[in-house]
């Protein structure tokens, strides 16, 4: 993913990771709820969200729908 910034010109602002976490549910992901309220409120401008894997994120179709809206 650093790779992937550094060629497309993306500045990487902070790593969000919750390890040992499933991407089941948001429930007890930390890091997934603050990536959430740093989007919501704005911080820094953040523009884009770089997920490795989109079961990473959230295994649930309709969740992703849902908060990518």
């Amino acid at each position: 993913m650093k790779t992937f910034a550094e060629f497309n010109d993306y500045e990487i602002a902070y790593k969000y990771e919750d390890v040992g976490k499933s991407g089941k549910s948001v429930e007890g992901r930390t890091q997934f709820n603050q990536i959430m309220d740093d989007i919501t409120t704005g911080k820094d401008g953040i523009s884009f969200v770089l997920v490795f894997r989109l079961s990473r994120f959230d295994r649930n179709a309709a969740d992703v729908l849902f908060i990518v809206r």
